[in-house]
């Protein structure tokens, strides 16, 4: 089935293209229809190199999210080099980029983004990776990572050269991307061995002279050096990394099924006590967690607040006041849960408005009042666009036209309202807002929630992940923007 696959995607991208066709109509028809018999989801569209100028696009099939386990042992160094037949690679800490292939050759290149459209980063990383692959190849997922005797916050630093604005001399000098897995155009995870063998194993960057990727090397290869800190030398490659790990990724040589991995930072814990429970006001109107504990020393640090990573995690664990619970680091920086040994009931506050939130509250991380109404958020909508007004050296806002208040304002609103990164208004907006900021600002004073809504779906093409964030956001905004306007 790989190889009926490969066939109709190079007939189909010949025919898009409009390049010479190797089959008939009838005759593509018929291996279409025997390819979708088999796999229904099957999308020859997603094959198709992004068109020029286009700045997201939605990833393929077969992204997975790794399962994670945390080991009774708290040195994860015994968990290295152990347990032969098994393949286990370091779980890197950096940010996550899929290179995308055609036929076996370089498509495009995304960044993870919300997991179903990612930023195009084409330009910046097309000449770090392999620029041929084997035909079976779809995608390879790969983390950028920075050296930490480059760059003393490479974690940080690592995320900033994929998500942000910096300079390609930057990226060049720091960024170095390694390969964690290959998938076949059939959705299928490579094993480690097809993936070596599918996939050139390093890149020699003769501009910058130096290797700018390669695939993972197995634990065994790698010296863990430090907490947090391994270190890879290859010299015949030109490899001399040392970089920041979170865990192992431990998979059978044969099957990609039960992937999974160690946490590092669940490493040396510490337990306390929950002694309250502070919520904690975000700039867009939601509440967020953050445990008080019982003083606990971790790391040579003394801990009196940790996080749970989240509301849903809160409840889920039930770290209620006076649960008895294990602490660690993430990463190096952040004190979190890692287990909850004596687990209590975990009390919701009440909204300022009043309303008493509940779990149907809990939107993404946090808890967010369900009434478009809610003086609390419109409230905090205020505070937050005035910030963000001043911040953009817009203090003579009301100054400015209708027209170039909406743009500003959709600006804001896109970034802190929605938090869609991939609009970038300087870069990466899909339709210029000239063309739609008269029609938004008559929707607004219309107060027509529904075209609004609409008039931004059509104009940015959203994923459904991100519509019920929209919808649950637009009237009070429109609200806020109505009354700046009045």
């Amino acid at each position: 089935m790989s190889n009926l696959k490969a066939e109709v995607i190079e007939a189909f991208i010949a025919h898009e293209t409009g390049r010479p066709l190797k089959y008939t109509n009838s005759q593509y028809d018929e291996m279409l229809e025997q390819v979708k018999s088999e796999d229904p989801n099957f999308n020859p569209f997603e094959f198709l190199p992004i068109p020029e100028g286009s700045s997201s696009a939605e990833h393929r099939s077969g992204i997975i999210a790794l399962d994670k386990y945390s080991p009774e042992g708290n040195d994860i160094a015994q968990y290295w080099n152990d347990e032969e037949g098994k393949v286990k690679t370091p779980k890197y800490d950096g940010s996550d980029i899929i290179i995308y292939y055609t036929n076996g050759k370089l498509s495009h290149i995304l960044s993870m983004g919300d997991k179903e459209i990612g930023v195009v980063q084409t330009d910046k990383f097309k000449e770090f990776v392999p620029d041929v692959v084997d035909k079976s190849i779809s995608f390879i997922r790969v983390e950028c990572l920075v050296d930490v005797r480059d760059y003393e916050g490479a974690r940080g630093k690592a995320n900033g050269l994929v998500n942000s604005c910096y300079k390609q001399d930057e990226v060049n000098e720091l960024a170095i991307l390694v390969g964690l897995h290959a998938v076949d155009i059939n959705g299928e995870i490579l094993t480690y061995k097809d993936f070596n063998n599918k996939v050139p194993s390093f890149v020699f960057n003769q501009i910058l002279n130096r290797t700018t990727f390669f695939i993972t090397p197995e634990c065994k290869d790698i010296e863990l050096v430090e907490r947090g800190i391994a270190h890879y030398k290859d010299v015949e490659r030109q490899i001399d990394l040392k970089f920041c790990i979170d865990g192992i990724v431990y998979t059978e040589d044969k099957d990609w099924d039960s992937v999974w991995c160690y946490k590092y930072d669940y490493l040396y814990p510490a337990e306390t006590y929950v002694e309250d429970i502070q919520w904690r006001e975000t700039p867009t109107g939601g509440l967020v967690s953050v445990l008080s504990v019982d003083e606990v020393e971790l790391d040579n640090k003394t801990i009196r607040n940790v996080s749970t990573n989240g509301v849903p995690k809160l409840l889920e664990l039930g770290c209620g006041v006076g649960s008895k619970i294990e602490v660690a680091f993430s990463g190096m920086t952040i004190p979190k849960v890692v287990n909850v040994l004596e687990p209590a009931e975990v009390v919701l506050p009440k909204c300022e408005c009043g309303h008493q939130f509940t779990e149907d509250d809990i939107v993404s991380a946090q808890l967010v009042c369900p009434d478009p109404k809610c003086s609390y958020r419109l409230k905090k909508k205020r505070e937050l666009m005035q910030s963000y007004l001043d911040a953009k050296q817009y203090n003579e806002y009301q100054n400015l036209t209708d027209s170039e208040y909406v743009m500003a304002w959709f600006e804001w609103f896109i970034f802190a309202i929605l938090n869609i990164p991939r609009f970038n208004y300087e870069k990466k907006s899909l339709v210029p807002f000239e063309s739609i900021s008269s029609e938004l600002l008559q929707l607004i004073k219309d107060e027509k929630v529904d075209d609004f809504n609409m008039k931004i779906w059509n104009s940015y093409k959203m994923s459904d992940l991100n519509w019920d964030d929209l919808v649950r956001n637009s009237y009070a905004t429109i609200k806020v923007i109505k009354d700046y306007l009045e």
